[in-house]
């Protein structure tokens, strides 16, 4: 009986993971001067979620994982700590959740969308993402404060 109530909960939690997880995948598909052109694929999402979730996860992506293929932006901008975003609590949220985000994307669209599953594309203006960086400390081109 015990056995059973194990397997069951596993069984529960492992549901429960799949259901509420999302994942997500950027890839690199150019770059010209200092803008990125990206496809953000999208799991588990929402098709009026789809384009925001996507940004965030670009400009995330940038920041502190680099963006593998690009030769100007293949490391992060920010290093991989992502404590940076809770020392400059204030900037990240107004960045994420004021909005701001929306300032360094030209362009972005839903290609794709089904049971869950989106493909968007994002040009992202890294230059001017950097400049909004080194205005505020947080980056400068030789390194990180």
């Amino acid at each position: 009986m015990c056995m059973i109530k194990r397997l069951a909960l596993i069984i529960i939690c492992f549901c429960f993971c799949t259901i509420t997880s999302w994942a997500q995948e950027v890839m690199y598909e150019g770059e010209n001067n200092g803008v990125l052109m990206l496809s953000v694929s999208e799991f588990n999402v929402k098709k009026k979620e789809a384009v925001a979730q996507a940004i965030k996860d670009a400009c995330f992506q940038v920041l502190f994982r680099g963006i593998p293929g690009s030769k100007e932006y293949g490391h992060p901008l920010l290093g991989t700590d992502e404590n940076v975003m809770k020392t400059n609590i204030e900037y990240f949220d107004n960045m994420i959740n004021g909005g701001r985000i929306y300032s360094f994307v030209n362009y972005s669209a839903l290609s794709y969308y089904k049971r869950k599953e989106a493909v968007v594309k994002v040009s992202l203006n890294v230059r001017a993402l950097e400049a909004d960086l080194e205005k505020h400390n947080l980056y400068r081109r030789f390194g990180l404060y």
